[in-house]
């Protein structure tokens, strides 16, 4: 009976072996399982992380061209007010030189008339100015011609008054004969 248990207990000792072998096969498996799936969870979760990234990109990337394309389609709106509104102007700029054209052309007339009046006015006052002397002169004629009958007449005067005196001293003697 002790040999049998003695069996027993080696044949349980080499279970217990086997089975501590197995276990630390196992273990090992397992220790190393896990080294094997620690890299391939943080590739996972790096994996995660870069796909929301991703997905968070193209959410802001998405929201960008929305951006540009509102952006481009108002810078369009404006650009096309901004050639009506130039057209416009080019009208507006092509009325504004035909009424320049046409005030020069006025005021080239107006030029033109104002020097033939201001010719016509100026040989009219040289006319005027030759009439005033010859007037002058003809007035300094006349002026001395005046004097001078003024001097006849002082000198008719004085002789009629001597003829009148003499009268009333003839007849004041013939007075005195009769």
């Amino acid at each position: 009976a002790v040999e049998k248990l003695l069996g027993q207990r080696v044949k349980l000792e080499a279970d217990q072996r086997e089975t501590d072998g197995k276990r630390i096969v196992a273990h090992a498996r397992v220790k190393q399982s896990r080294k094997a799936i620690a890299p391939l969870e943080q590739e996972r979760r790096l994996y995660m992380a870069e796909l929301e990234w991703v997905r968070e990109f193209e959410e802001h990337s998405l929201l960008r061209m929305q951006e540009k394309q509102q952006v481009a389609t108002r810078l369009a709106k404006d650009l096309e007010a901004l050639r009506a509104e130039g057209a416009s102007q080019l009208r507006d700029q092509g009325e504004d030189e035909s009424i320049l054209r046409d005030g020069v052309k006025a005021l080239v007339e107006l030029e033109d008339k104002i020097s033939m009046h201001d010719k016509h006015v100026q040989g009219k006052l040289d006319q005027l100015k030759h009439e005033i002397a010859a007037g002058e002169a003809e007035s300094a004629s006349l002026q001395a011609t005046l004097q001078a009958l003024d001097g006849k007449q002082l000198e008719a005067e004085e002789a009629v008054a001597e003829l009148e005196e003499r009268r009333q001293a003839e007849q004041s003697d013939f007075e005195v004969q009769e």
